[in-house]
C-alpha cells in the first residue's frame, strides 16, 4: 500500500499559501531531504536533529500551500513530489546566487582580494594559457591568476556556481545553469601515433579507418561523449581500448608504442616521437569558451584575461595544427 504523506500530516498543503514567509533555512532543508531522500540522514547532513527537519519541511509546505515529498510506509526513501521538483530546482538557483554574492563579498574584504581563479580542462593547451599570462604581464596583471585544473566542464561550472572560481574554460555546449559563455577556439580531435607506426605517413584518416582501429583516448567527458556519439553516427562505434585521467599518461603509452589515441588535437604537444593526423572532417571539433557566474560582478582582471585570452586563441591561429578561432 502507498499513501502520499508529509512529515506534518496530511493537512500540509491547505492552509493559505504565504511565500514571504519562506527562509533559507527551508530551502537548505529541502536540498538535503531531497539529496539524502531521509529525514534523518538529511539531519545528520545539516547538524539538526530529526524533528527540526521534519519541522522546516512541515513549515514549508505549509508556506507554499504544497506538498513537496512522497512517502511510502515502511523504510523506502523519500521522493519528490512533482511540485518539490520544481521548487527544488528554485532552491538550487536560489542558493547558488546567495553563494555568488558570498564570494563577491569576501573577495573585497580577503587579504587575496584583486586575485582572479581560472578553471583549466585537462586538455587546455599550455600555450595558451601561458599566451594569456603573457598578454597581461605588461599590466601587472599575471602574478594575480590562480590556476586550479579539472578533469571535465561540469565539475569546473560547478566551482564556478559556487563561487570557488571566477573564470573556467569549458567545452561547449555549457550545461544549463546561471553560466555566461564567450567561444575562444575550436579544437579538432586527431589520431596520435608514434612515428615508427605505418599510418605516421598518413595526413588524414577517414571516419571508416578510425573506426577499424583500437584506440586510447580521455575518460568521459561531455567533449568525449559528444564526439564519440558523432562517431557512432557513421554506423560504428569507436573501439576504445583504454581510457586515461590525464593526456600525459595517454601520450606516454602511445611514445612506448603502446597504442594510438584519439584525442583534441592541440592536447598533444608537438615531439619527436609522435605525430598527430587530422581526422574526417565530418568528425566535429570541440569547441572551448570561457564561462563565469552571470549573477557575479566580472571584476576588472577578470574582464582583461578574457580579452587576453580571446586574443591569444586569435594570435596562435595557424600557429599549431587545428586552432581556429570560434565564431
Amino acid at each position: 500500500m502507498v499513501e502520499r504523506v508529509t512529515s506534518g500530516g496530511a493537512s500540509a498543503g491547505r492552509s493559505e499559501p504565504s511565500w514571504h514567509g519562506v527562509e533559507l533555512r527551508h530551502l537548505s532543508a529541502l536540498q538535503a531531504v531531497a539529496a539524502e531522500r531521509s529525514f534523518s540522514a538529511a539531519a545528520a547532513r545539516l547538524g539538526y536533529t530529526q524533528p527540526a527537519v521534519s519541522g522546516q519541511i512541515l513549515a514549508l509546505e505549509r508556506l507554499i500551500g504544497a506538498r513537496l515529498f512522497v512517502r511510502m510506509r515502511g523504510t523506502r526513501p523519500l521522493e519528490l513530489t512533482d511540485e518539490g521538483r520544481v521548487l527544488l530546482q528554485h532552491a538550487a538557483a536560489i542558493t547558488a546566487r546567495l553563494d555568488a554574492a558570498q564570494a563577491d563579498l569576501a573577495a573585497m574584504r580577503s587579504i587575496g582580494a584583486g586575485a582572479l581563479h581560472v578553471g583549466t580542462l585537462g586538455t587546455t593547451p599550455p600555450a595558451l594559457v601561458a599566451a594569456i599570462l603573457h598578454c597581461l604581464r605588461p599590466r601587472g596583471l599575471d602574478g594575480r591568476v590562480v590556476l586550479r585544473e579539472g578533469s571535465d566542464s561540469p565539475a569546473l561550472l560547478e566551482l564556478v556556481e559556487r563561487g570557488k572560481l571566477d573564470l573556467t574554460f569549458a567545452s561547449l555546449p555549457i550545461p544549463d545553469g546561471p553560466f555566461a559563455s564567450t567561444p575562444l577556439y575550436r579544437d579538432p580531435f586527431a589520431l596520435v601515433v608514434r612515428r615508427s607506426d605505418p599510418l605516421a605517413t598518413r595526413t588524414t584518416i577517414s571516419l571508416d579507418e578510425l573506426t577499424s582501429l583500437r584506440v586510447l583516448t580521455l575518460g568521459r567527458s561531455r567533449a568525449q561523449d559528444w564526439v564519440e556519439a558523432a562517431i557512432a553516427s557513421g554506423g560504428r562505434p569507436l573501439d576504445v581500448a583504454r581510457r586515461f585521467e590525464n593526456v600525459a599518461s595517454l601520450l606516454a603509452f602511445v611514445a612506448a608504442g603502446l597504442g594510438r589515441a584519439l584525442v583534441p588535437s592541440l592536447a598533444a604537444e608537438p615531439s619527436d616521437d609522435l605525430v598527430v593526423i587530422d581526422l574526417d572532417p565530418s568528425i566535429p571539433p570541440r569547441v572551448v569558451a570561457l564561462a563565469w557566474h552571470r549573477d557575479r560582478v566580472r571584476s576588472p582582471l577578470a574582464e582583461a584575461f578574457v580579452e587576453a585570452a580571446t586574443e591569444a586563441a586569435r594570435a596562435l591561429q595557424g600557429e599549431r595544427r587545428g586552432l581556429r578561432a570560434a565564431s
